[in-house]
């Protein structure tokens, strides 16, 4: 029995009036036959348990002519942010009522996806219990270390290539089994302009719901080729200790465009263990480490802010002067420390690099707190 069909049975099991139970803060889960399903099972029998549109009406505690609002006439804000090299990527930023209700129908899919969750996919998985990820880049490279081969594929306009046809499927297709009206409602609540934007809260999860047969597909196939696979978002990895050929990566290419999706060019890259091999930005040649780049940008940094103080360097490191001088330093040491976490969570928390730039950096964690009240 799959994930999906064992989810299915249970939502089968509490199909009727029981899911409300769960759904009802003032019922102590402790006194009701629910104690035993764990927190990912709870959110998602909260969502599968609808069954009409009054139901998710009541689920999302809105109205229904609040509903009809938000589907005739969905409110987002529209604006674009440069990419890391070139070009533009358009922001739908949700607002009001609408991002309340995403966010709400959010964590309630990573509840589902979090009891289907595919084994080779890191990214967009979330810990529906503390809001936290439980699967990340770390540990999406971590298969590919010391691998004698590593190619890495991109897929393009990865959002943008989910059309709403499908996210209307998959409310209609086990585990949901939604009926058409509630698809719908859903579908045009979480789609815009006919496909997942990029910005809404609900979209990568969806995304990672979309692609469990096209995961499915991936890794069947590099498990008959001896192939590693894992995912983290739209980038794809795949390493071997035998060389790749040309008619398997043309077959992993056809198994990409059957499910709807083609490949950035740009980002193909195939790289043997005498090159830098590099897994969504971490080095996996040898063992999971930071790019030498990364930590000599941050020894800069901590040097440049315990020379020359925190006005000086964030000045120096700032790509952008419409702030004020305390929201540029709050931003600058803001930045260092994500570097730093990211050094810690790559390197361990035992690392004595990272114990360093930690040390480093404790002074001016009083500023920071201090400056963000």
């Amino acid at each position: 029995m799959n994930k999906i069909e064992d989810l299915s049975i249970k939502k089968e099991i509490f199909k009727d009036q029981c899911w409300k139970f769960i759904y009802y803060p003032n019922n102590s889960l402790r006194t009701t036959p629910f104690t035993f399903l764990n927190t990912a099972e709870k959110y998602a029998l909260r969502m599968l348990g609808i069954k009409s549109t009054l139901d998710l009406c009541l689920f999302l505690r809105i109205s229904w002519s609040e509903m009809e609002l938000m589907l005739n006439y969905p409110n987002y804000l529209n604006y674009t942010i440069p990419k890391r090299k070139k070009g533009f990527r358009i922001i739908n930023a949700p607002q009001g009522k609408l991002n309340k209700v995403q966010k709400k129908i959010n964590s309630h899919l990573q509840g589902v996806y979090s009891c289907l969750k595919h084994p080779s996919v890191h990214g967009f998985v979330l810990s529906v219990k503390h809001k936290s990820q439980n699967a990340n880049i770390v540990q999406n490279a971590l298969p590919h270390v010391s691998k004698r081969y590593l190619l890495n594929l991109d897929l393009k306009d990865f959002f943008s290539s989910i059309p709403a046809q499908k996210v209307y499927s998959l409310f209609r297709s086990p585990p949901f089994g939604f009926d058409e009206s509630v698809s719908e409602a859903l579908t045009y609540l979480l789609t815009y302009n006919g496909v997942l934007p990029q910005g809404v809260a609900t979209s990568p999860v969806l995304s990672n719901l979309i692609c469990l047969p096209l995961d499915n597909a991936l890794l069947n196939y590099c498990e008959q080729e001896g192939i590693t696979y894992t995912r983290y978002a739209d980038d794809l990895s795949f390493s071997s200790d035998k060389f790749i050929t040309k008619l398997q990566v043309q077959y992993l290419k056809h198994i990409l465009m059957t499910h709807g999706f083609t490949l950035n060019d740009k980002k193909f890259r195939l790289r043997s263990k005498n090159k830098k091999q590099v897994v969504t930005g971490i080095i996996v040649n040898e063992k999971v480490n930071v790019d030498r780049k990364t930590l000599k940008k941050v020894r800069a940094m901590l040097h440049d802010l315990n020379t020359n103080g925190i006005d000086h360097a964030s000045s120096r490191n700032a790509d952008d002067f419409s702030h004020s001088l305390t929201q540029r330093n709050i931003r600058f040491l803001n930045s260092l420390t994500g570097h730093i976490n990211f050094i810690g969570q790559v390197r361990g928390k035992d690392d004595f690099l990272y114990q360093k730039m930690y040390n480093d950096l404790i002074p001016w964690l009083s500023y920071q707190s201090m400056a963000q009240k």
